[in-house]
This record gives structure tokens, sequence and C-alpha cells, in this order.
């Protein structure tokens, strides 16, 4: 019985300690750190329903490539609610969650929508599909090879998300509904007026991802995601 106490007193220090390491990067509490829960196969979904989404597009099958797109942005909302829900967020977690945004929304805008048909804005002659994947890509960066670079330098401030890059997201991904509607032509009378839309979309993601990049160190409401 004794050694049972002592035991658990040697172990108060560490899990004060770890409890204090992640809150310094914006997690609440001590979390489990195994990779498989059920939010992050959740999340690991939306990554593979790329494939399904990209198949129906190319197919013309616009109906149920926007129902697929409409459940994989759902499943973004389920695997946050069900990690807190359950007490499974994890450090990997508040990476992977973003990441799978992120590579949901290039992959489908580069190997899907990348033909012109739709987004046809160009800032100093480089398109705007191409301008958002690189600043999605300095903010996968940034979570996974910047960020842990920077604390262990001792770097104070948090470093995370930001309203930007949640706006961003937003209206990233209102962007790719309307661009399929568009290659859909399912409303022809007003097919100028939503490929407008979807480009102006697309043109606000870049200033909010611009607005991302610079809030990920300096705003004080940082939290762990990107």
């Amino acid at each position: 019985m004794n050694n049972d106490k002592n035991h658990k007193k040697k172990k108060i220090p560490i899990v004060k300690k770890e409890i204090k390491k992640r809150k310094s990067i914006g997690l609440k509490s001590f979390e489990s750190a195994t990779y498989f829960n059920a939010p992050n196969l959740i999340t690991a979904t939306r990554i593979f329903l790329i494939g399904s989404i990209h198949t129906h597009i190319i197919r013309d099958d616009f109906f149920w490539a926007l129902i697929t797109l409409i459940f994989a942005y759902y499943t973004d909302f389920l695997d946050g609610y069900i990690a807190r829900k359950s007490n499974q967020i994890t450090e990997f977690g508040a990476k992977f969650d973003p990441t799978a945004d992120k590579a949901l929304n290039i992959l489908i805008l580069n190997i899907s929508l990348n033909d012109g048909l739709v987004f046809t804005h160009h800032f100093f002659n480089i398109s705007t599909i191409h301008i958002i994947t690189g600043i999605e890509i300095l903010l996968f960066l940034t979570a996974w090879i910047f960020k842990p670079i920077i604390i262990s330098y001792g770097w104070k401030k948090k470093i995370g998300a930001n309203q930007f890059g949640k706006w961003k997201m937003g209206i990233q991904s209102t962007a790719i509904i309307l661009g399929i509607i568009c290659l859909a032509q399912w409303l022809p009378i007003l097919q100028n007026e939503i490929q407008f839309l979807a480009n102006f979309c697309l043109d606000a993601a870049i200033f909010l991802g611009i607005g991302s990049i610079i809030g990920h160190y300096y705003l004080k409401n940082a939290k762990t995601e990107v």
C-alpha cells in the first residue's frame, strides 16, 4: 500500500510538468498521446474522401461530388466535437485536424478545379490557386516544423491558429463549393455571378491566409491548431 502511495507521489511532479507544458502550447489538460482514437480516425476519413470527390468531378457527377465534399466538411466538426466530449484531445490531433483540412481543399483545388474554367484570377501573373497553396504549405510547415524549432529556442508567445485562419478555412471551402456548382452549371442564368463569387472568395482567402500567418506569431488568442 505504501509503495503505491510513494509511486503516485513520484508521478505527481511529472504529471504537473506535463500539464504545464501542454498549457504552454494551448492544450487545456493532460491528455492521451495515442494517435489511434476516434477523432483522429474521423480526421483521416477526410483525407481518404479526396479521391472520391475528385473521381466524381472528373466524371461530371457533380451532385455526388458536392454531397461527398459537404460530408467531408462535416467530419471537421465531428472530430473536434468527439475529441472534446470524450477528452481525447491530443497534440497530434490538434495538428492533424487542420492538416487534413488543408489537404482536402488544396488537393481538390489543384487536381480537380485547376482547369481555368472557374478560378481565373491572378496576382502578379500567379494563379490564385497557386498562391493559396503556397500559403497553406507555409502554415503546414509552421505547425509541424517551425513552431517546435522556435519554441526550443525560447519563444515565449503562443504559436498557433487565430480567427483569420478559421475565416480563411470557411471562405476557402465556400469557394470550392461554388466552384463545383459553377462546373455543374445548375443555374445557367447565374453562371457569371457564381463564378465571380467563387473567385472573390478565393481572393479573400488569400488575404485571410496572410493574416493567419502573421497571427500565428503575434496574436494573443493563438491556439494549437493551424
